[in-house]
């Protein structure tokens, strides 16, 4: 996309125009998806990125001083994202691993009628705390 004609774009959406807004979306979609597939190796996680990606971008392009052209700012949004998205994963797994190790202590001996609501509660308790984790 050159140069001015996406300086004019920025400067509509800043304006408010929402058609401004998809067609900067439409020049740079297949450029950001790729280079989302490119990192996650995942078409489906391609297109969450890709998708983050523009959310992140629309609501933050007020910090983007053109200092760099709009392409390098959207991959180091997508850097960011993906980079994060590895971090939860891996604090995921170790917080799995963790209750893992935890749940296979024994239960010890003067609670062992009580097993079975035991294993139900602690069950209902990750169910919840699951559900209450956002949806991102």
């Amino acid at each position: 996309m050159e140069s001015q004609q996406e300086q004019r774009l920025l400067r509509e959406i800043r304006a408010g125009q929402r058609g401004a807004c998809a067609e900067l979306a439409r020049a740079h979609y297949v450029a950001v998806y790729q280079f989302c597939a490119h990192l996650s190796r995942d078409p489906e996680e391609a297109e969450d990125l890709t998708q983050d990606t523009f959310t992140r971008a629309w609501v933050n392009l007020g910090s983007f001083r053109g200092e760099s052209s709009f392409a390098a700012w959207l991959h180091r949004i997508v850097c960011c994202l993906w980079l994060d998205s590895r971090r939860r994963a891996a604090l995921g797994q170790a917080a799995l691993g963790r209750w893992a190790d935890e749940g296979s202590r024994p239960i010890p001996e003067p609670f062992a009628p009580l097993r079975g609501l035991i294993v139900e509660e602690e069950t209902k308790r990750l169910y919840g705390a699951v559900q209450g984790l956002p949806e991102s």
